[in-house]
């Protein structure tokens, strides 16, 4: 059997897609994204982060997995502000996989889910945030490559995240610590009547974030110097991430943004196991494109797969930012 059979198919929960970490910003930043959570992506790391959001921000993200050849992966998230203190998202995220077995017959999973996000901030440094989502999951076979499905199975359930993520800023920067718990609900159930567990995920992490905005506190400098204070940054990140009756695997990540435009990104990922060769480890890294409006990202994370194999993934976002949407959201106070 097949990696991808043993592990889809023989996991010790259902829908392992779940446990993926997208995004082509977040997994060159090694994946330590839970109290960073600034842009449409909080909405599948930690929902909280949409509470302190306000600018409308669309993101899309489509790739292969290197479990097998056919593997595809995609992520849509977006984020709307509605006040000054709510912002609403949607997401859906799904992988497909099709391959061809020793008897010639061709295997599908199609696996996805959709869902809504709702962030609220109290206080103006404590944000939470919840997800509700919709899981479906699909196994078939054809007796060649695009013939008629000779059987199929197929299960549903209903699943909750929630987050928190608090900040506290100072003369010198941002410090945010974040936690989440991810696919809180039912089993998934097959009409055959078979259930597998949802992966249960919790994530924990912190960030400093330090902008040229925080230390400059002169007004209407231009648009060119204030565009290089929005602009300038750096963030410092760490997550613990864990899956139920897994061992608990680290990311660190590092951004930076010295002039407008373009964003370097690095990362570390560690995943311990008790099998040595299922041992996860190696240097994430990313390149970023900020146009304000529009971004492109791109990363190399083959340190998040069992297959040690180079892999670009992209991910392409929309900010319509504050000049539609202003700072006390869409609908005012």
């Amino acid at each position: 059997m097949n990696l991808l059979l043993t592990l889809f198919l023989s996991a010790y929960y259902g829908v392992p897609f779940l446990t993926l970490y997208p995004g082509a910003r977040q997994t060159g930043m090694g994946g330590a994204f839970c109290a960073v959570a600034d842009d449409a992506y909080a909405t599948l790391y930690n929902p909280s982060g949409l509470a302190f959001q306000k600018s409308l921000d669309v993101g899309f993200e489509y790739n292969s997995i290197p479990w097998f050849e056919t593997t595809r992966n995609w992520n849509f998230v977006s984020v709307i502000p509605i006040y000054q203190n709510l912002s609403l998202g949607l997401f859906s995220s799904g992988v497909y996989s099709k391959w061809e077995d020793i008897f010639e017959n061709y295997s599908t999973i199609e696996d996805f889910t959709f869902g809504l996000s709702v962030g609220h901030s109290f206080f103006d440094f404590l944000g939470v945030g919840i997800n509700l989502k919709y899981i479906n999951s699909s196994y078939y076979y054809t007796g060649y490559p695009h013939g008629p499905i000779i059987y199929r199975i197929t299960g549903r359930s209903f699943a909750a995240d929630i987050g928190i993520l608090a900040e506290y800023h100072f003369s010198y920067g941002n410090l945010s610590v974040g936690l989440a718990a991810q696919n809180i609900g039912p089993k998934v159930s097959y009409y055959s009547g078979y259930e597998e567990t949802l992966p249960l995920y919790f994530r924990g992490g912190f960030s400093y974030i330090f902008t040229a905005k925080e230390i400059s506190k002169q007004e209407h400098e231009g648009w060119l110097k204030e565009r290089l204070k929005e602009t300038w940054r750096v963030i410092i990140a760490y997550d613990a991430n864990k899956v139920k009756d897994e061992m608990v695997s680290h990311s660190f990540g590092l951004e930076l943004c010295p002039i407008p435009i373009l964003v370097f990104r690095l990362g570390y990922f560690l995943a311990p196991a008790s099998l040595e060769e299922n041992r996860r480890e190696g240097w994430t890294k990313g390149l970023g494109i900020d146009l304000k409006y529009f971004r492109i990202d791109i990363s190399n994370d083959d340190p998040f797969f069992y297959l040690k194999q180079n892999r670009l993934r992209y991910s392409f976002s929309v900010n319509i930012g504050e000049p539609i949407f202003p700072k006390n959201g869409l609908l005012g106070r």
